[in-house]
């Protein structure tokens, strides 16, 4: 018969614990954006306006809806690997919610996309990544206050960048091509 003291299980488990913390931290924080929710892009053959003045523009028109809890900040992105050229995104965050927004010339012309996803958090990850009991934290649904907040945020910032490119796009001289819907 095997004789472990309670010391010894102690031990053990304060080392798993730092183990499961450990794949905790490189699954979550590290890569801090979580799942793609939603996303949207369009492109114009024709550079109307720089990245600034349109992020610029984006956080004017966010800040007149007076979203509580809202942050703003540029981000870069690798367009590859580790020493490939940054691009300059606007983080727009509101809670675990965020809008990363991407303006830049492409070949002769310009183009604008977001990226809706959620933010890491280490803890809930964490508890997640615990074998047994982490199947428990995964497969919670969300409420409908939770999904009622997502919808909304999404609506007012997607509703408030698509204004913005329309509105900047426009006063260059150059109407934008509606969007087409499947049915």
């Amino acid at each position: 018969m095997l004789d472990i003291s309670f010391g010894a299980l102690f031990q053990i488990s304060i080392w798993l614990c730092v183990l499961f913390a450990t794949i905790s931290y490189t699954k979550g924080v590290l890569r801090r954006f979580n799942a793609v929710i939603s996303n949207w892009h369009q492109f114009i053959d024709y550079i109307p306006f720089t990245p600034k003045e349109f992020y610029v523009a984006v956080q004017r028109e966010i800040q007149e809806k007076k979203i509580p809890h809202l942050r703003f900040s540029l981000i870069t992105y690798r367009q590859g690997g580790l020493f490939s050229q940054g691009r300059e995104y606007m983080r727009v965050q509101c809670k675990e919610y965020i809008f990363d927004v991407c303006a830049a010339p492409c070949a002769s012309g310009f183009f604008v996309s977001y990226w809706m996803g959620e933010e890491s958090d280490p803890i809930a990850d964490f508890w997640k990544n615990m074998p047994w009991i982490g199947r428990y934290f995964r497969n919670r649904p969300k409420t409908f206050f939770e999904l009622d907040n997502e919808a909304i945020f999404k609506e007012l910032i997607s509703g408030s960048i698509k204004k913005v490119f329309t509105e900047l796009s426009s006063l260059k001289g150059s109407r934008i091509i509606p969007e087409t819907y499947p049915i």
